[in-house]
């Protein structure tokens, strides 16, 4: 795995920016709503923060920052459980699909689903931290590092050790949706 980091951090475009400009309050929805904007948002690229009101110059330290809190905002909204066990996706890419326009509010003018739009966002920004000196997201659960990881998964692989005890009843349903949906 550290090579294959080692390979993606080498083609970051160093001559080709991504420059963010953001306001520290709502970090975690206005990342996600500037990163759907923008055409020159690609891991691919080197990522550059400035934040609005402040003086500085992104040397790596403002990217750090930003991408923190980027996964501290993905692990908050997108995940749940205990984090010392791992934590597991709250939602289905079906439930965003019912639910699209509560959770994250974009513009009209974006036409493509939302729920793909969001998890590919989600992805691009775990993809940037990790090649750009970012925080790894440390806090999948064992079975959806698997998956990530592999690309497969069964009902089996989802343990109810994962779950809280309220979620326990809903395991079997949520591992089914989850594996229908991915396959």
């Amino acid at each position: 795995l550290s090579d294959i980091l080692k390979f993606l951090q080498e083609r970051v475009n160093n001559t080709k920016a991504f420059n963010i400009n953001m306001a520290r309050d709502d970090l975690y929805q206005r990342g996600l709503k500037q990163r759907a904007r923008q055409k020159q948002a690609s891991p691919k690229n080197q990522l550059s923060v400035s934040f609005i009101g402040e003086q500085g110059t992104d040397e790596g330290a403002l990217r750090r920052e930003f991408l923190t809190e980027m996964m501290r905002g993905l692990e908050l909204n997108l995940f749940e459980g205990v984090s010392c066990k791992g934590k597991n996706p709250k939602y289905s890419i079906s439930y965003y699909q019912e639910n699209r326009y509560r959770y994250v509010q974009y513009d009209a003018a974006l036409q493509c689903n939302l729920a793909c739009l969001v998890f590919r966002i989600c992805g691009e920004i775990i993809a940037t931290s990790l090649v750009q000196g970012g925080p790894a997201p440390n806090f999948f659960s064992t079975w959806s590092y698997h998956f990530l990881r592999h690309g497969q998964i069964t009902n089996e692989d989802v343990p109810e050790a994962n779950f809280a005890p309220e979620q326990i009843l809903y395991r079997h349903w949520y591992a089914a949706v989850f594996v229908q949906e991915c396959a």
